[in-house]
C-alpha cells in the first residue's frame, strides 16, 4: 500500500513533514471516525479551566495593576478558554475595555435594575442561526469580488459510509460537504461527508472533522478533494481509503473588524459568566484555524523578512518561530543583519535625497546621504509640509506621503505568512485567484485573517538614529533642529508644566559637551539662534522664566546638558515629591521641552538605574535617541530606549517581557528578534560606511585606514616577572579544571589574567598588587626568585604622577652646583652625566648610590639616604643631562625667582622604560623627523599606564603631551581638546593620551592621523570605536594605526579571541550566567599551550 502511495503521489503542495497514518484500524480508546449524530451522547457544558484567583494573579503579573472590574469582566469572558490569560492580554493590547462602558451583565444579579429583571429571558441563539446571521450581514455589506486561494494540501484516511459500485481511481475528483442535522446545539455538529458523483461515500476521522466543520460554517475555507491512491476493489461500508484535500482560504474569511461581527448587538443583558454564541464561534474559529495551519505545516515568516522581496525559492523564509531553538545566545551577526534590513526599508526608497536645511539657519553643506537622512528625520516628526518646502528638485509623491503618515509598528499578536504557489496538474478545476498578494497575516489568538499589515499606530514624533560612528549623527541632528527649530503646530494638551516650544534639550556625556557646542557654532548661520549649556548649578531654579519668556530672542533653540547633571537634579528633587508622586517644578523638570535628544543613548540602557529613571521623568513633545550601539550587552537594552520614546504598548515592561524577554530566555531567539524588528523598523535608521547609495557609490568616501600589529619582545626583567605570574595563573586554572570548579575560581583567574596583561604593558602597574606582598614573596622556594621579586617590588616605591615628580624635581635645581661632591667615594666635582640626586637633595655618583641601596637590600635593612637617613628608593632618584632649562619653567613649579640653567633634571628609570614604551618613543621620534607638526593619539585602558607614558614622554621635552581621561572636569576637557586641535608650527609632535573609556566614543579627533593602541581589549568593536574617533568624516589623511602586542604572551591569545568574535559574532547572552560561561570558554583559549 505504501509503495503504491509513493508512486501515485500527486505533484501538488504537500507538507513534507506530514505524517501518514500507519494503521487503518482505530483503537478503542480513541475513535478514528466520527459517530452518527443519533449515536452521540449529550455533552456537558464547558467548564472553567482556570480559577479566578489564579487568573487574576497571572494577568496582573504580566500586565501590572488592573481595575478589579476589568479583571472580572475578562475572567467571565475568557475563563472557559484553555489559554484564558493570553486571550485577556490580547484584548487589553488591541482593544482595552472601557471601565465606564462595561456590560451590566458583570454586576451581581441582585443589583440589576428591576425593569431588566422583568424582561423575558433572552432566547438562546442556535449556532447555525447565528452563523446565518453572520452570512446575511456579510451579504448586506458592499460586494467585493469573491476569490479563493490555495493555502496547502493534506492527505487523510477516510472511511467508507456506503459501498461503491466500482473501485476509486487515482486523482478521481471528490466533493466535501458539510452536513448540519436539525436541532443541533453549539459545538456538537461536526459532520463532514465525502461525496462521489453526488453520492455520499465516506467520512473523515472525527479529529479532522472537528477542524474542518467550523471552517465551513464560518466561511473561512473551501476544500477540494481527490483520490490519493487507487483502491484494489470497490469499497464496502467500513473500508478505508486515502484522499488528498486542497485547502483554499476564502475572501469571506478575511473579515475586517471581526469583533463587530462576533459581538451581539445587545450587550447590556447578556450573562457574561456563560459563553455566548459569538464567543463560541470565535473560539471555534481560532482553534480550527490553528489546527489547520498545524496540519498543513504552515509556519510564520520571520518579521525580518517583511521588507525583503520574494524570490523563486519556495521555502525561503518559511521558518518556525515557536519551536524551541538550540541557540542559547544572540550574536551580533544577527544584529547586523537586523540593522541591514532596516537600511533597506522600502520607505527610504521613496524619500528624496535633496532635502536641504534653510540657508538662513544652517551653513554646512550636507552630503547626499545626510540629506536623505534629514528627509527621514522630518518624516518621523510628521513635518511633511516642511519636508516638501526644503526639497530642491525632487517632489514627495502623494503615495509616499500617505505611506509615511500611515507608518506604525506591527501588532505582536499577528504573524506574517506567505501564500504558496498553486501547481496546476491540468486535470483539477482552476481556483479563482484574483487576489495576487504574496503575503497574508493571521492572528492566532482570535483566528482573524488580514491581507493588510496590521499595525499599532503611534503618536511618536521621533525615533532612533543609529548610524555607524563617524557618519555625522551630530550634524544630521543639528540639521533637523535648524529645519524645525520651533513647534509651530497645533496646541498640545494642557500640561501642568510650561511648554518650552522653542527649545531642544540635548543630553550628552560630559566628554562631548564642548564638541556639541563647537559643532552648533560651526553650523549656525542665524544670529538670533544660540546654544546654551545647563550645568545644573542651581543658579536658575525655574527654567520657564528663560525658556518660556515672551522675549523670544532670549530663548535658546538648543540647551546642552549632561547625564550627570540630570541625575544630580533628579536625586535632589526625588526626595521632595508631592502626594501624587510628582517632582517639584525645578530645573530641567520645571518645563516641558519641545524636543529632547539623547546622544550616546545607550547610557540609559539599564532601566533600573537612576540615570535612566531621571531621563524618563523629563517631559517632552518629541524625542530622539542617537547611538551607534543600540544593544550593548542584553536584548533588554532596547526596552529602555522604547520606554524613553514612549512606544505604546512596548513602553509597558509587562508587554516587553511577555513578547521579547521571556521568549528569548526560553531560547526562542528568532521570535524575540522578529518582535523587536517589528517594533523598531518604522522608527529606526542605520547607515554604515560601507553602504552604497542608489547609484552604487559608497555613502561616504574616507581616506584609507591601515592597521598593523607590531610584535614586542620582553626585556629580561619583564620576561622573568611574566613567567612567575604565568605559572601562578596556569596552576590556578589547572586546579579549577581538575576540580570542576572553574566558575568558582572565575574572579581569581580574572585577577591572574589582569596581572599578565599589566606586565605586558609596564611592570610598575603590578607594584602594589597583593601578589607582591612580603608573605607571598617569602613563600617562594627559590632564593633567586625571592631576590628578583623583592627588587621588582620596589618599583611601586616611586612617585604617584607627573605632577608630584615635577614638584620635587624643580626644587632640586638649586641643589646642583659645579662643585658637588659624592659623599660615598668623595669624588668632586661629579660630572653631570654621572650624577644622581636624591629627593632629599643630596648628590652622589649614580654607581655609588645604586651600590649602596643594593647592599642595604641584601642585608634586609631599610634603604636610607647615606647623608640624612631618610627612606629613599632607586626609583626616586633624578639624573642630570646637558639640556638647558628656562627660569620661567622652574619658577612655574617652585613659585620662586630663578635663573636659566644649562642642565636639565629627569627621573631615573632603573629598569629603563617598558618595552612597549620604548617602542612608542622610537615611533614618535621617527615621525618627528619625517612629519613634524603631526598629531598622534595614544590609546590605553589603564589610566595608571597613561600616567607612566605621560611622565616618560614629557621628560625628554621633545613632544607636546596632553592626557584625556575621566578625571578631567568639563572645562579642562574643552581646553585640552581645543589646544590639541590647533595647528602646530614648532616642528614638534603633539601627543594625546586617551583612555578607551573616556574617549572611545563621541569625540572627533580628525586633526590626528596616527594612532597607537598600547594594549588590546577583549572586544574588537571597542578598539574599532576608538579608531573611529580618527577615521571619520573630516579626515583628509591616510590613517595609520599601530597595535603593540607582546609576542608569545596573553596578548597574542587575546587576538585569537578577537578574530573568533569577528567570525562568529560577539555574544549577547540572555542571562549573566550565560555571559560568564562564554567568558570561561575564552579563558580556556587564553590558557591553551
Amino acid at each position: 500500500m505504501a509503495d503504491k502511495l509513493l508512486k501515485a503521489e500527486k505533484k501538488r503542495f504537500f507538507n513534507p513533514n506530514e505524517k501518514t497514518p500507519t494503521s487503518e484500524v482505530p483503537t478503542k480508546s480513541e475513535s478514528l471516525f466520527i459517530s452518527d449524530e443519533d449515536e452521540r451522547e449529550e455533552e456537558e457544558p464547558p467548564a472553567q479551566t482556570i480559577p479566578e484567583v489564579q487568573f487574576k494573579q497571572d494577568l496582573t503579573r504580566k500586565v501590572g495593576g488592573i481595575a478589579p472590574a476589568i479583571v472580572k469582566y475578562l475572567y467571565e469572558k475568557y475563563s472557559m478558554k484553555p489559554n484564558a490569560v493570553m486571550f485577556a492580554m490580547g484584548e487589553l493590547l488591541t482593544n482595552p475595555p472601557d471601565i465606564d462602558n462595561l456590560p451590566g451583565a458583570i454586576e451581581p444579579p441582585q443589583k440589576r435594575p428591576k425593569q431588566e429583571q422583568d424582561q423575558p429571558p433572552r432566547k438562546r441563539i442556535n449556532i447555525h442561526e447565528y452563523i446565518e446571521e453572520i452570512s446575511q450581514a456579510q451579504q448586506q455589506a458592499p460586494k467585493e469580488e469573491s476569490w479563493e486561494r490555495l493555502i496547502g494540501t493534506m492527505s487523510s484516511l477516510a472511511m467508507a459510509t456506503r459501498p461503491t459500485m466500482k473501485p476509486l481511481k487515482y486523482q478521481e475528483p471528490l466533493e466535501i460537504r458539510r452536513i448540519i442535522p436539525k436541532n443541533t446545539t453549539l459545538m456538537k455538529s461536526t459532520a463532514v461527508r465525502i461525496y462521489h458523483n453526488d453520492r455520499e461515500i465516506g467520512k473523515f476521522p472525527e479529529e479532522l472533522a472537528r477542524v474542518l466543520s467550523p471552517l465551513f460554517d464560518l466561511k473561512i475555507a473551501s476544500f477540494r478533494a481527490s483520490v490519493l491512491a487507487d483502491t484494489q476493489s470497490r469499497l464496502r461500508t467500513g473500508d478505508s481509503f486515502w484522499i488528498s484535500v486542497d485547502v483554499f482560504l476564502l475572501n469571506e474569511g478575511f473579515v475586517k473588524n471581526i469583533e463587530a461581527i462576533e459581538n451581539p448587538a445587545d450587550m447590556k443583558s447578556f450573562n457574561a459568566s456563560k459563553e455566548t454564541e459569538a464567543e463560541a464561534a470565535l473560539r471555534l474559529r481560532q482553534s480550527s484555524l490553528a489546527n489547520l495551519f498545524d496540519r498543513l505545516g504552515i509556519k510564520p515568516l520571520r518579521i525580518a523578512d517583511d521588507e525583503e522581496e520574494d524570490d523563486d525559492d519556495d521555502n525561503d523564509g518559511i521558518v518556525e518561530l515557536d519551536a524551541d531553538e538550540t541557540v542559547s545566545e544572540l550574536n551580533l551577526d544577527q544584529l547586523q543583519e537586523f540593522y541591514q534590513n532596516n537600511n533597506q526599508l522600502k520607505i527610504m526608497e521613496s524619500l528624496p535625497e535633496t532635502t536641504t536645511p534653510p540657508e538662513a539657519n544652517f551653513k554646512i553643506l550636507l552630503r547626499p546621504y545626510q540629506k536623505h537622512g534629514l528627509a527621514w528625520l522630518l518624516a518621523r516628526e510628521h513635518e511633511f509640509d516642511v519636508l516638501e518646502m526644503l526639497l530642491n528638485d525632487d517632489k514627495l509623491s502623494t503615495q509616499a506621503r500617505e505611506e509615511l503618515e500611515s507608518l506604525g509598528t506591527i501588532n505582536p499578536l499577528w504573524r506574517k505568512y506567505r501564500w504558496p504557489d498553486y501547481y496546476d496538474d491540468g486535470d483539477s478545476p482552476q481556483p479563482t485567484q484574483v487576489q495576487t498578494d504574496k503575503y497574508f497575516y493571521a492572528n492566532m489568538y482570535n483566528g482573524e485573517l488580514s491581507l493588510e499589515r496590521p499595525v499599532i499606530k503611534s503618536s511618536l514624533r521621533g525615533g532612533i538614529l543609529a548610524d555607524e560612528m563617524g557618519l555625522g549623527k551630530t550634524i544630521s541632528t543639528l540639521a533637523l533642529i535648524n529645519s524645525v527649530p520651533y513647534d509651530n503646530g497645533t496646541p498640545l494638551p494642557k500640561s501642568k508644566k510650561p511648554y518650552a516650544s522653542r527649545t531642544t534639550l540635548i543630553v550628552v556625556p560630559m566628554s562631548l559637551l564642548s564638541q556639541w557646542k563647537s559643532e552648533f557654532d560651526k553650523c549656525n548661520s542665524n544670529g538670533r539662534h544660540f546654544c546654551r549649556v545647563h550645568y545644573g548649578d542651581g543658579q536658575e531654579v525655574d527654567l520657564s522664566r528663560s525658556l518660556c519668556s515672551t522675549d523670544t530672542s532670549a530663548i535658546p533653540i538648543v540647551m546642552l546638558t549632561t547625564y550627570g547633571t540630570i541625575l544630580s537634579e533628579f536625586t535632589r528633587l526625588t526626595k521632595k515629591r508631592n502626594a501624587k508622586g510628582e517632582l517639584p517644578l525645578v530645573g530641567l523638570y520645571s518645563v516641558k521641552f519641545f524636543r529632547i535628544i539623547l546622544d550616546e543613548g545607550h547610557n540609559i540602557r539599564n532601566r533600573t538605574t537612576k540615570t535612566a529613571k531621571s531621563v524618563y521623568e523629563l517631559e517632552l513633545s518629541r524625542q530622539w535617541v542617537l547611538t551607534g550601539t543600540p544593544i550593548v550587552n542584553r536584548l533588554d537594552d532596547l526596552y529602555s530606549l522604547a520606554k524613553f520614546l514612549q512606544i505604546d504598548p512596548w513602553s509597558n515592561f509587562s508587554y516587553w517581557k511577555t513578547f521579547v524577554t521571556l521568549p528569548f530566555e526560553e531560547k526562542k531567539i528568532s521570535q524575540s528578534i522578529a518582535v523587536i524588528q517589528s517594533i523598531l523598523s518604522p522608527i529606526f535608521l542605520r547607515r554604515t560606511k560601507n553602504q552604497k547609495d542608489r547609484n552604487g557609490k559608497p555613502l561616504v568616501e574616507l581616506p584609507s585606514k591601515e592597521v598593523v600589529i607590531e610584535d614586542i619582545k620582553f626585556n629580561d626583567d619583564e620576561e622573568k616577572l611574566y613567567k612567575w605570574f604565568k605559572d601562578r595563573a596556569y596552576h590556578s586554572f589547572a586546579e579549577g579544571m581538575k576540580s570542576g570548579q572553574l566558575l568558582r575560581r572565575y574572579t581569581q583567574i580574572l585577577t591572574h589574567i589582569l596581572r599578565l596583561r599589566q606586565v605586558c604593558c609596564h611592570v610598575d602597574l603590578i607594584g602594589g598588587a597583593h601578589e607582591m606582598e612580603d608573605d607571598v614573596i617569602n613563600a617562594e622556594a627559590d632564593e633567586d626568585t625571592r631576590k628578583f621579586l623583592q627588587s621588582m617590588k620596589e618599583t611601586h616605591v616611586r612617585y604617584a604622577n607627573d605632577t608630584e615628580v615635577k614638584q620635587i624635581m624643580y626644587k632640586l635645581y638649586d641643589k646642583i652646583q659645579e662643585d658637588n661632591e659624592c659623599s660615598i667615594c668623595t669624588q668632586s666635582p661629579i660630572a653631570y652625566h654621572e650624577m644622581a640626586i636624591t629627593p632629599c637633595g643630596h648628590t652622589f655618583c649614580l654607581s655609588c648610590i645604586l651600590e649602596h641601596l643594593d647592599f642595604q637590600g641584601e642585608l634586609k635593612k631599610e634603604k636610607l639616604c647615606p647623608n640624612c637617613r631618610v627612606p629613599i628608593s632607586k626609583y626616586q632618584l633624578f639624573r642630570v643631562r646637558n639640556q638647558p632649562t628656562s627660569a620661567n619653567e622652574i619658577r612655574f613649579y617652585t613659585k620662586k625667582e630663578s635663573t636659566d640653567r644649562d642642565f636639565q633634571l629627569y627621573l631615573y628609570d632603573p629598569n629603563r622604560s617598558s618595552s612597549k614604551v620604548q617602542a612608542l618613543v622610537r615611533h614618535l621620534k621617527t615621525l618627528q623627523l619625517q612629519a613634524p607638526n603631526l598629531k598622534v593619539v595614544v590609546f590605553s585602558q589603564f589610566l595608571s599606564y597613561l600616567d607612566i607614558i605621560e611622565t616618560e614622554l614629557k621628560m625628554g621635552g621633545d613632544f607636546l603631551v596632553s592626557k584625556f581621561d575621566g578625571r578631567l572636569n568639563m572645562n579642562d576637557r574643552a581646553k585640552l581638546l581645543d589646544s590639541f586641535n590647533k595647528p602646530l608650527t614648532n616642528g614638534k609632535i603633539s601627543v594625546l593620551l586617551l583612555s578607551l573609556r573616556a574617549g572611545g566614543v563621541g569625540l572627533n579627533l580628525t586633526t590626528a592621523s596616527r594612532a597607537f593602541m598600547m594594549d588590546p581589549w577583549w572586544s574588537p568593536s571597542v578598539e574599532d570605536q576608538a579608531i573611529d574617533r580618527i577615521h571619520r568624516i573630516g579626515q583628509n589623511e591616510t590613517v595609520k594605526v599601530v597595535r603593540f602586542i607582546v609576542a608569545n604572551s596573553i596578548e597574542t591569545k587575546m587576538l585569537k579571541i578577537q578574530d573568533l568574535k569577528k567570525q562568529i559574532g560577539e555574544a549577547v547572552a540572555a542571562e549573566e550566567e550565560e555571559r560568564r560561561q562564554r567568558r570561561i570558554e575564552e579563558i580556556q583559549i587564553l590558557f591553551e599551550e
